[in-house]
Parts: C-alpha cells; sequence; structure tokens
C-alpha cells in the first residue's frame, strides 16, 4: 500500500499474507540532473504560460518608473519613491515569477528519476525489522556417534 500511494498508482491485489518477501518501501530523492532537466518538455509549456502575463506586467512597470527593464534587470525590492501602481505591478509580477519557477521545479523534480534511501525504509508498526551479525550453531542430523 505504501509503495502504490508514493508512486501514486493502484495498489496491487493480490494478497501478501504478511510475508515481506516483496521488500521494504524505502524513502527515495530525486536524482536530478541536466539530461533531465534538458528532456524534460514540460518546462517550456510552463515557461509560454506565464511569459505572456509578465511581459505584459513588465511592461505596464516600465512605464509606471520610466526605465527600460528587462526581466532580469527587475530588483527584488520596490523602491520607496515609486508610485503605488508601480509597487502592486510589482508584487504582481514577482507573485507570477516565483510561481513559475516553483511550478517548472516540481516538474523537473516529478520527471527525475529517483535514488532509494536504503537506510531510511517506511516504517511498518506490524513488523519488526531484525538485523545484525547473526550465526547458527547445530549438531548435523545425519553424524551418528559410535
Amino acid at each position: 500500500m505504501k509503495e502504490a500511494v508514493i508512486l501514486q498508482t493502484i495498489p496491487i491485489n493480490e494478497p501478501t499474507y504478511g510475508k515481506i518477501r516483496q521488500g521494504f518501501v524505502y524513502e527515495r530523492v530525486p536524482h536530478i540532473s541536466l539530461r533531465s532537466i534538458a528532456n524534460n518538455a514540460e518546462i517550456e509549456v510552463i515557461w509560454e504560460k506565464y511569459q505572456g502575463k509578465m511581459e505584459h506586467l513588465c511592461e505596464q512597470l516600465n512605464k509606471e518608473v520610466n526605465k527600460a527593464w528587462e526581466e532580469r534587470e527587475i530588483p527584488p525590492q520596490v523602491d520607496d519613491s515609486w508610485s503605488s501602481e508601480a509597487k502592486t505591478l510589482h508584487k504582481r509580477w514577482w507573485q507570477l515569477r516565483l510561481a513559475r519557477q516553483k511550478e517548472i521545479d516540481a516538474s523537473i523534480a516529478s520527471k527525475a528519476e529517483y535514488e532509494f534511501l536504503y537506510d531510511k525504509p517506511y516504517e511498518d508498526s506490524k513488523k519488526v525489522r531484525v538485523a545484525g551479525p547473526f550465526t547458527v550453531e547445530s549438531l548435523s542430523p545425519h553424524r551418528i556417534l559410535g
């Protein structure tokens, strides 16, 4: 059930009968590489979704403050000499920029490969995990003493 929740799939219908043959379910983290970013076509779709709104706000902000800023030049803080309209435009532009970046980051993380953290299995209070050095000693049942 835990594996199905993590992978957001339908749980298997086969009974497990309490056996741990299927193994443990481990925590996982995304392994983000340049390849996973470059091959993610969803990034361009997200970028285009926000770009029109952000360009319009940037043009309005430039008119209000009499500047010719491009997207990368817009400062993160407002100037006290700006009008209230300019401050509002600036705030809306930064909210859109942060929302776009958050959506892109989520897309990258969801499309990336995962690495299992084998030292961090999810805890199941119904099962006991026992680990350590064990030795089993016994007499051979086929040995006959004279």
